[in-house]
């Protein structure tokens, strides 16, 4: 097989697969190379817990149920 008309459909047909093996490739390596955090960061955790609190992620949500009550 060489250069030609039918290399971009094969390589089209081809590129899912070599994306998904190369992502799980990097994840291999990166879980060989650093050990797992026992928890998260700082900042992550911050993150975590504003996306948590219904008052910070949806204002007028919350304060319509304040109303209602």
């Amino acid at each position: 097989m060489g250069w030609g008309p039918d290399m971009a459909t094969q390589s089209a047909q081809f590129e899912p697969v070599a994306w998904w093996w190369t992502r799980n490739q990097i994840g291999r390596d990166l879980r060989e190379r650093y050990d797992l955090p026992k928890e998260l960061p700082p900042t992550l955790l911050t993150l975590v817990r504003k996306l948590d609190d219904s008052d910070w992620l949806f204002p007028s949500v919350s304060r319509e149920n304040e109303i209602c009550s």
